[in-house]
This record gives structure tokens, sequence and C-alpha cells, in this order.
């Protein structure tokens, strides 16, 4: 079933990129897939790793490695961000507008 979901949605997602002509790498795909299962694989193994050492429970274990997995996924797409479909720039200045947006509400 998941992998009728990705071929649908990728054959999806190649239709609108024609409609509307735009780009539309198929490499992202299987590379962004890969790089979130090795993440989520790495935080696994620190989260048990670190706490297995000390008696800790689920859903502490569950926080620590959630986490680690963000960092993970933060530097993943720092260093590749042609994965979200923005240069770095690009994100860069999205990150910046949010955050204005963020301290005007605030204020």
């Amino acid at each position: 079933m998941v992998v009728m979901q990705l071929l649908q949605v990728n054959i999806i997602a190649f239709f609108i990129a024609k409609l509307f002509k735009w780009e539309f790498d198929w490499i992202f795909q299987p590379l962004s897939i890969i790089c979130c299962l090795i993440a989520g694989l790495l935080a696994h193994y620190i989260a048990v790793s670190i706490l297995n050492e000390v008696v800790w429970t689920l859903p502490y274990k569950l926080t620590f490695s959630a986490g680690v997995y963000l960092i993970f996924i933060l530097i993943i797409i720092y260093f590749i961000p042609m994965l979200t479909g923005f240069s770095r720039k690009e994100l860069f200045a999205l990150i910046s507008k949010g955050l204005k947006m963020l301290k005007r509400e605030n204020t």
C-alpha cells in the first residue's frame, strides 16, 4: 500500500509539474526517504544507547529521540535544501520572514 501511494503521489506530482511547467526531479523522492530513514534509525540508536543506562519510561525516550530526529532533519535540510524545493537563500528568506511575523504578533 505504501509503495502504491508513493507511485500515485509521484505520478500526480509529475502531471502537476507538467501542467504548470515546473521542474520535477525524481531523485529527491528516494533521497529524502533514505535520509529520513537513516535519521530515524540514528535517533533511535542514540536514544536507546544514552537512555538505557538509566531507567527511563517510554515517553521520555520518545521525546528525546524525537528531539534528536528533529535536529538531524534540520541538519539534512541545511545541507541539502533542494529536498524542500528551495535554495538555501530562499529557505533562509522564508525563515527570516516567519520570525519577523512571529515577533510582530508577540509585540
